[in-house]
């Protein structure tokens, strides 16, 4: 469709944009495969992008290390607790019943955007990685079903939006750099 056609070739000319000031090339050098409908790619000794976009703000995330990133307005109310459940493990849902009422729809987009960043990070999909990964939220890490093996999370809320990294690197808000 027209509208995702336009919101692709923007979020790429942005990367593109963002990285060359990054590595001091033309946009057009920089070294991006990105086809439609799949996570996009740098080249070799380029490190690893991820992106994410609402509908009011894209985010693009770079790392030396594997990274995935999701950004949600911090007052959206897409996500519907019903369908939450159903789809995120029973760890998960324990935590969301001792959630308070008023804190509930923030708390769910901060599951949500870590949780998304962990798939983009994965490149999974949505419907399985949702129940599968495991956060543990105190010591900022991830696992995805049983595997032995933690991914770095970090959350961070940026003036109205919510942000959620997954990175191979240990990462703390200290070290993002978001430029607006």
């Amino acid at each position: 469709p027209e509208k995702r056609s336009i919101e692709y070739k923007v979020s790429r000319g942005y990367i593109r944009f963002v990285l060359s000031k990054l590595f001091k090339i033309k946009p057009l050098e920089v070294p991006l495969y990105s086809l439609p409908n799949t996570n996009p790619v740098l080249g070799k000794n380029f490190g690893y992008v991820s992106m994410s976009h609402c509908y009011d703000a894209l985010f693009i995330g770079w790392s030396k290390d594997k990274i995935g990133v999701d950004i949600e307005k911090l007052n959206s109310n897409i996500l519907d607790i019903k369908i939450i459940k159903r789809f995120f493990n029973e760890k998960d849902n324990l935590r969301i019943e001792n959630i308070p009422k008023e804190l509930l729809q923030e708390e769910l987009i901060k599951m949500w955007v870590i949780k998304e960043s962990l798939i983009k990070w994965q490149n999974g999909n949505l419907f399985n990685g949702l129940k599968n990964w495991h956060i543990n939220h105190q010591l900022k890490i991830a696992n995805y079903k049983n595997s032995k093996s933690n991914i770095n999370i970090i959350h961070i809320r940026f003036k109205s939006w919510e942000i959620g990294i997954a990175s191979s690197e240990k990462l703390n808000s200290d070290q993002v750099k978001i430029n607006f």
